[in-house]
C-alpha cells in the first residue's frame, strides 16, 4: 500500500479513531469511517481496511464491557448470524450494493417502526409485549447483521436496534455487543480473506493503525460513562434512523 496524500491520512486516521469512539461507547460514529472508506478506497480493499479497524476496536470493547453481557439475548441470534455471514459470502460478488443497500434500509426502518410502536403501544396498555423474544424477530436481526455486515461491514444500526428492543441497560448493551461483534468478525474474517477482501496488504495497513483506534476507545469508554441511561438510548435510537435513511436515500 504506497504512502497516502495528506488529506487522505487525516481522513484515514480521523476514521480510525472514530471506530475506537464507537466501540467504547458513542455509537454509531463509525458510519462515517464507512462511508468515507468507501469513497477513499476500492469497494472490496474499503471493506478489507474497515474489518481490521474493527476487529483492533472489538477487542478493546471486549476488554472493557466484556463482564456486562446477557446470555439469553446473545446465543439464541448466533446461528442466525452464522446463516447471514454465508449468505453474505457467497453473493459478495454479485450484488448490486445500492439495491441491497435499499433494502437493508428499507428493513431497519420497518423494525424501527415496530419498535416504537412497541415502546408507545406498551406506554399507553402496560401489556408485555413479546415481539423483540419471538423466533422471527430474533431470525431476521440475525440475518440482516450477519449479511450487512459481510457485504458492507454495517450491522452496527441493526444490533443496536435489537439491543433497544430487548431494553438492555448501557453496560448490558455495550457488553453484549462486544461478545457479539467480536465473534461476527472473527467468523467472517477467513472468508473474507478467501476472497481477497483481507489481503496481506490489509492486515499490515491494521497494525500500523492499531494505536489511533485504541485511543478512540479509551475515550468513547470516557465519554460513555457520564451519558445517562435515556440519553444513550435516544441516541442509539437516532442513530439507527440516520443510517436506515441513509440506505435508503
Amino acid at each position: 500500500m504506497e504512502p497516502f496524500d495528506l488529506p487522505i491520512l487525516f481522513w484515514i486516521l480521523t476514521g480510525s479513531f472514530l471506530v475506537g469512539l464507537s466501540k467504547g461507547g458513542v455509537l454509531g460514529v463509525s458510519n462515517i469511517t464507512v462511508a468515507v472508506f468507501a469513497l477513499i478506497f476500492p469497494p472490496k480493499m474499503s471493506v478489507g481496511l474497515v474489518l481490521m479497524l474493527l476487529m483492533i476496536g472489538d477487542w478493546a470493547a471486549f476488554y472493557f464491557f466484556r463482564r456486562h453481557a446477557v446470555w439469553k439475548y446473545l446465543l439464541p441470534i448466533i446461528p442466525w448470524t452464522i446463516v447471514g455471514v454465508l449468505s453474505g459470502w457467497l453473493l459478495l460478488d454479485r450484488l448490486d450494493e445500492e439495491i441491497v443497500g435499499r433494502l437493508i434500509g428499507f428493513c431497519l426502518l420497518i423494525l424501527v417502526s415496530l419498535h416504537i410502536a412497541r415502546s408507545y403501544f406498551l406506554k399507553i396498555s402496560g401489556i408485555t409485549d413479546l415481539l423483540p423474544h419471538t423466533w422471527w424477530f430474533i431470525g431476521i436481526t440475525g440475518l440482516l447483521a450477519g449479511f450487512t455486515s459481510t457485504v458492507a461491514n454495517s450491522a452496527a444500526p441493526v444490533m443496536m436496534l435489537f439491543f433497544l428492543a430487548v431494553a438492555l441497560p448501557k453496560m448490558e448493551f455495550m457488553g453484549t455487543g462486544a461478545w457479539f461483534f467480536l465473534f461476527l468478525n472473527l467468523f467472517k474474517f477467513p472468508f473474507l480473506w478467501s476472497i481477497e477482501v483481507v489481503t496481506p496488504e490489509v492486515l499490515w495497513f491494521g497494525l500500523k493503525i492499531i494505536p489511533v483506534v485504541l485511543a478512540g476507545a479509551v475515550m468513547g469508554r470516557f465519554i460513555l460513562a457520564h451519558i445517562p441511561q435515556k440519553g444513550f438510548e435516544l441516541f442509539a435510537l437516532a442513530i439507527t434512523v440516520l443510517a436506515s435513511l441513509q440506505l435508503v436515500l
